[in-house]
């Protein structure tokens, strides 16, 4: 009899286990896809994972009081740009910087300074003459 019992005990319980979980929808899980920031500078409004397939607005604001350009895999976006998350990605940040004309320093270089306000950007070059002048 008790043999019995615990058969009867052991098929209710397989048939609860076969009924639940033939009642609960199972959907596939989303990949998540990881987003990596470089160059420095920072979207706080860019999340570093999404689902795949996710479409990211790139934010219309500035980055130290400059314009910005991202770029893709050599793609390059700018703010109110939309991409499609279809996989890991590195976003480089570039800020746009509005610089001097080029200036003779008196060594055999030349520089130039960005005008935006709290920007300390500087490139310096060697002299590049075309025609006698310098480019």
């Amino acid at each position: 009899m008790k043999r019995k019992s615990l058969f009867a005990v052991l098929i209710i319980m397989l048939l609860i286990t076969f009924l639940s979980c033939n009642n609960s929808p199972s959907e596939p899980q989303a990949t998540i896809r990881k987003i990596i920031i470089t160059g420095g500078y920072s979207l706080s409004e860019i999340p570093t994972e999404v689902k795949d397939g996710t479409v990211i607005t790139f934010p219309n604001t500035k980055i130290n009081n400059h314009d910005y350009t991202l770029t893709i895999s050599n793609k390059t976006y700018s703010a109110g740009d939309e991409y499609t998350v279809k996989s890991d990605v590195i976003i480089n940040v570039l800020l746009n910087h509005i610089f001097t004309p080029w200036e003779n320093n008196g060594t055999s270089t030349h520089v130039r300074h960005c005008t935006i306000g709290g920007c300390n950007e500087v490139n310096t070059r060697l002299h590049n003459f075309i025609d006698g002048e310098c480019t």
